[in-house]
């Protein structure tokens, strides 16, 4: 970093609030919001205000007691895995996962027992073609 960028404030957090990610996404595309507990929604980046430097950054889902807390977001891909606390992980195909308003909290998805925590979601890598 150079010493004229040394100053520059990214985000203004406030309270409790906290940084659960980021991804670089353009216009038109999707990403994946996962709460702690098995719950996520893809949310297309149209409804997400755009922010300056030292904004309050974006509330990108409701957060409810039984969905818990967020825990990641992730630009989209056509398939996602999520990692849970104990190293667990869980793959599943982007259609699984419900394309949800901004104040949505979001939808229970298969593959993840429903008390592990969720830790991470990344895109999947395309599975490997067979030899032949």
């Amino acid at each position: 970093m150079s010493r004229s960028a040394g100053g520059v404030r990214g985000i203004r957090l406030r309270g409790d609030d906290r940084v659960v990610g980021s991804c670089a996404v353009g216009e038109g595309e999707t990403v994946v919001v996962a709460h702690e507990l098995p719950y996520a929604k893809r949310l297309r980046v149209d409804e997400l205000p755009a922010q300056a430097r030292g904004g309050t950054g974006i509330r990108a889902a409701r957060v409810v007691p039984s969905r818990g807390g967020l825990a990641a977001v992730s630009s989209l891909a056509d398939r996602m895995t999520f990692v849970t606390a104990d190293n667990g992980t869980a793959t599943v195909e982007a259609t699984a996962i419900k394309l949800a308003a901004r104040d949505a909290s979001g939808s229970r998805f298969p593959g993840v027992p429903e008390t592990e925590r969720l830790v991470r979601v990344l895109p999947a890598p395309a599975p490997r073609a067979e030899p032949g």
